[in-house]
């Protein structure tokens, strides 16, 4: 899976975008992009909040540890912005060993808070991870009953739109509550680069989601996939490159129209797995084979 980080900016745009399409509930999210090319004026005509408040600034850049690294200015007002934009637009910095000019800030409200909570889901070769924690705050423990589930509720918003996005990584450190409503002050994003070319979701077969969920349930590797129920080719090959190798050489002479499916078991399946596993196939063909011979006999029977 190839990962694209994105923008501070960009993911706290998709998250308010799409919350509410999930949720139904409106997430009131403010930020501001600045680059080299922003004019202020036009900005605050854009978004009049950033005259009228305390803000926060910072770079964004696809990198962290901005805070450790003196690049976090906050309870700022629009001038005291301006000017710290000014100071280090350009600016070389360097982090992990990686040197470049800062080119883009975010700019949000300053938001003043007790709470403070970490989420982090992370997209892994058999599923998804979900890390939470209440990271500190002097009533916190006190008042827990009270915020479980409005931050429970959260979390199941988030994680859909994790996976609606095609997000691969997802953190929030931290997130506060404002008037009781969860509010991310510090967020990271990546996006899966392939996703673009999902394919139209397959509708498995009865017998193809019996072996899916064989598949899942053992160490081994079990799969089957019916390519043509009239072929007259049915395989049942042990080890993944065997499998393919096996459906290629069909293929090169000139029987891919023949084939009826791709199988391939491999891993040490036990015994049981095994006669479950090539079970499935053989009453596959057969229950076509006597499809087609009691058709055959309908046919001859009203033939004159």
């Amino acid at each position: 899976m190839a990962r694209k980080k994105i923008r501070e900016y960009d993911s706290k745009r998709l998250l308010k975008e799409h919350f509410k399409r999930l949720s139904g509930s409106e997430l009131e999210i403010k930020s501001a992009q600045v680059t080299e090319s922003t004019d202020f004026k036009e900005l605050v005509d854009k978004e009049p909040w950033l005259s009228s408040t305390k803000l926060v600034v910072k770079p964004d850049m696809l990198f962290g540890k901005r805070g450790k690294s003196g690049l976090v200015a906050l309870n700022l007002d629009l001038a005291g912005v301006a000017a710290f934009v000014k100071e280090r637009l350009g600016k070389e910095v360097e982090m992990g060993g990686c040197k470049g000019p800062i080119t883009t800030f975010i700019v949000e409200p300053f938001v003043p808070h007790n709470e403070e909570f970490y989420l982090n889901i992370v997209s892994e070769r058999l599923g998804c991870s979900i890390s939470f924690s209440e990271c500190g705050g002097i009533e916190i423990e006190e008042n827990w009953d009270k915020i479980k589930g409005v931050i429970e509720e959260f979390i199941k918003v988030i994680y859909d739109l994790f996976l609606d996005l095609d997000f691969t990584f997802l953190e929030m450190n931290p997130f506060t509550l404002v008037n009781g409503k969860p509010y991310p002050l510090d967020m990271r994003g990546e996006l899966d680069d392939t996703a673009a070319f999902k394919n139209f979701k397959k509708v498995m077969s009865p017998t193809e989601s019996f072996i899916h969920g064989l598949d899942e349930k053992t160490s081994a590797s079990l799969k089957f996939t019916v390519l043509n129920p009239k072929g007259r080719i049915w395989t049942m090959v042990a080890g993944g490159g065997a499998s393919v190798i096996y459906a290629d050489t069909v293929g090169d002479l000139g029987y891919a129209s023949e084939l009826g499916n791709y199988a391939e078991y491999s891993g040490a399946p036990n015994e049981e797995e095994v006669l479950q596993y090539a079970r499935v196939v053989i009453d596959v063909r057969i229950a076509f084979f006597r499809w087609t011979s009691h058709c055959r006999k309908v046919i001859h029977y009203f033939r004159p």
